[in-house]
């Protein structure tokens, strides 16, 4: 995930530097941190063991 970084948006004092994202960025980082989101759904996915074929 890249954050876009809009130069003109961004806020720079002496101490700290405030960079503005949108809402699409906010969401992506909360998921990418688990900040405010709960897992509801996992999914198993398999894949085809071919060696287990070799052996007959």
């Amino acid at each position: 995930m890249l954050l876009k970084i809009y130069p003109h948006r961004t806020l720079t004092t002496n101490l700290i530097q405030l960079v503005l994202i949108n809402g699409e960025q906010l969401t992506e980082l909360m998921i990418e941190h688990n900040l405010g989101v709960s897992t509801k759904q996992v999914y198993e996915l398999k894949a085809l063991d071919t060696d287990y074929f070799l052996e007959y």
